[in-house]
């Protein structure tokens, strides 16, 4: 004899409190179909009661505990043992679900969910069954969605919900996403830049003639938030004897330049042949002194011939490439380089490098791209370093350079120098495709 009691609807075709004769077929099927499991054949000496199959069928009532009783009582050797009926009681409580989301993947267009982590349950039954659902935050209506939740566009909204369901009324505490703002850096046009006067002198080579050489800085006068620096210091570092020198002292390897691709002004950078303290004339060039020029995100200090590279500067959003205009003159043969870093503190999370093949005449202007590559486990930016270098050489020799070339620069006018290849660069965009 049997009698199953449940609060769960879905066994209402078995009478709450009746007793059912397993010996009569009509109640022995009654239950069987109910319960979709198979009862033991009148006239067996042994056997046993199998609840495998209804196992999965019982549910919580919308999250609340269930509990479903089976009484049992058998019949042998002509006799009941009513004092001794089995009562077995099934208790459904609800599964503990936490979702395990990593904000290092919430980006501009998309967001994702790592895992649904269940710590109590069928894991197996319950992976299987698992809807995730979002929601912008506010916004009564879940969504279904997979794990990766990704919009045509950048939404307009970045505050959005996220959660696991299992079964009416089973869901994991909805988690917070906010999704990246996307935004360009400061002067990507290379449109602002400030010169400051500096020393003049009179030229080696004549008493009478005379000249002053210019900073540059690739940033507004009186600007307080600075972005970009150059490695002009090192570029215009050289001896002024007795007030005399040679103007190929005291180029800046970083300016401006009015041949663009678009707006007013781009970036010119070349490689030096002349700077860091060594007395180059228009006849004589040291190697020693020879750098890339270096147009990059942060700061630079040169003193006693040592220079002091800070890359970067604070920034929250992570671009998925780096688009820029150049004009390349290369000398000989020659190649530029482009290096993009994210950081989150002291960690790079984020790189990029792009390196053209060896080019040997004037390119005229051309967009190039750098693809920046995360790691498996990405992390929200704390800052951004984006360089551009006029050659990816290190060190140099005589044939690298055009000796004593005439050159006119901004505010400075005509003025002789050791240059290498130039890098022309404008219009530098940031992408987001994530």
């Amino acid at each position: 004899k049997l009698k199953f009691n449940s609060a769960d609807a879905k066994f209402a075709g078995l009478e709450q409190g009746k007793e059912y004769l397993l010996s009569n077929a009509k109640d022995k099927s009654a239950v069987e179909t109910a319960l979709g499991i198979t009862l033991p054949e009148i006239g067996a000496t042994e056997d046993s009661l199998d609840f495998t199959s209804l196992i999965p069928k019982l549910m919580t009532d919308k999250g609340t505990t269930v509990a479903s009783t089976i009484e049992v009582d058998v019949e042998a050797n002509n006799r009941w043992d009513a004092s001794a009926n089995r009562i077995y009681t099934l208790i459904c409580n609800k599964p503990e679900l936490y979702l395990v989301t990593n904000p290092g993947n919430f980006w501009s267009k998309e967001f994702s969910v790592d895992s649904c982590d269940i710590k109590t349950g069928d894991v197996e039954t319950i992976s299987q069954k698992l809807q995730y659902q979002y929601r912008k935050k506010g916004d009564e209506q879940w969504i279904n969605c997979d794990r990766l939740i990704q919009f045509d566009d950048y939404p307009a909204d970045k505050q959005y919900q996220v959660r696991a369901v299992y079964r009416e009324g089973i869901e994991t505490e909805p988690v917070d996403v906010e999704l990246e703002t996307p935004q360009q850096l400061p002067n990507s046009g290379m449109e602002e830049w400030s010169t400051v006067k500096g020393e003049t002198f009179t030229i080696s080579d004549s008493w009478f003639k005379k000249a002053t050489y210019y900073k540059f800085y690739p940033y507004a006068e009186g600007e307080s938030d600075k972005w970009w620096d150059t490695n002009n210091l090192r570029s215009q570092d050289g001896n002024i004897i007795l007030g005399m020198g040679h103007p190929v002292c005291f180029a800046p390897c970083v300016s401006y330049t009015e041949d663009v691709k678009h707006g007013n002004r781009a970036a010119l950078i070349y490689t030096s042949g002349h700077g860091g303290g060594y007395t180059s004339t228009g006849e004589e060039l040291y190697t020693a002194g020879a750098i890339a020029g270096n147009l990059f995100i942060g700061t630079y200090s040169w003193t006693d011939k040592t220079e002091t590279v800070n890359r970067g500067h604070a920034f929250s959003v992570r671009p998925t490439a780096v688009k820029f205009w150049y004009n390349y003159h290369p000398k000989n043969q020659d190649a530029f380089k482009v290096y993009v870093e994210l950081k989150n503190g002291e960690e790079v999370i984020a790189t990029g490098t792009y390196i053209p093949d060896p080019i040997s005449s004037e390119t005229g202007w051309q967009e190039g791209q750098v693809e920046v590559q995360y790691g498996e486990h990405p992390k929200a930016a704390t800052s951004i370093c984006v360089q551009f270098l006029s050659t990816d050489k290190t060190s140099f020799s005589d044939s690298d350079f055009d000796k004593n070339k005439s050159m006119t620069f901004p505010v400075m006018g005509d003025w002789r120098v050791h240059i290498g290849s130039m890098l022309y660069i404008d219009d530098i965009s940031l992408i987001f495709d994530k």
